[in-house]
């Protein structure tokens, strides 16, 4: 336990590059070398001058998206039982208001707060491991089940008069431009 204050020695560190066991199992990695300059010539010229946008027309606003997840054990026996829980939080960024953010050089906290109100969490909860939910016969399809029951629920819609604006809407409407095997074709 350190004093206050008090920082750990960055040499101590080295001996675990002087264990025998340590060593041969580094002996046994293969390393990841710096590329070449061919290398570096070739994985450039995958690459060109991106278009301009000078007359590209930006959409009136921009849906960011962030999440976590956390698993727990609903009890200690075994085999373990679980369930887990998604957080996401969504916000609807109208850019006119993006557009207004900046006083000059600097960014206005007020506006940003102003901005951050918008912001929606949403919580859900799934079976993880030894839980089946409702009439479903297995975890797998339990999981899909509540998800999809949840990603419908009037919770997730941006527009609350129109349920088309649901998560699971989203969900599909950007699936459906996916190409390959996940392409989905239904925005409902």
């Amino acid at each position: 336990m350190p004093y206050e204050g008090e920082y750990a020695s960055k040499i101590s560190h080295m001996e675990f590059l002087q264990n025998p066991e340590v060593r041969a199992f580094l002996d046994e990695c293969e390393y990841l070398t710096p590329p070449s300059d061919e290398e570096c010539e070739a994985l450039a010229a995958r690459f060109g001058e991106p278009p301009s946008i000078e007359d590209v027309k930006l959409p009136p606003c921009v849906i960011a998206v962030d999440g976590s997840y956390y698993e727990s054990s609903l009890d200690e026996k075994l085999p373990s039982t679980k369930i887990g829980y998604i957080k996401l939080g969504a916000i609807l960024i109208q850019l006119s208001e993006f557009d207004h953010l900046k006083i000059g050089r600097f960014v206005d906290p007020f506006r940003v707060a102003k901005l951050q109100k918008g912001n929606t969490a949403f919580t859900f909860f799934v079976p993880s491991a030894n839980i089946r939910w409702g009439d479903q016969k297995a975890v797998r399809e339990s999981f899909r089940a509540i998800l999809d029951k949840q990603f419908r629920d009037e919770k997730t819609w941006f527009d609350k008069s129109d349920s088309r604006t649901s998560l699971r809407t989203t969900l599909f409407h950007l699936a459906s431009h996916r190409p390959g095997e996940m392409f989905t074709g239904d925005s409902t």
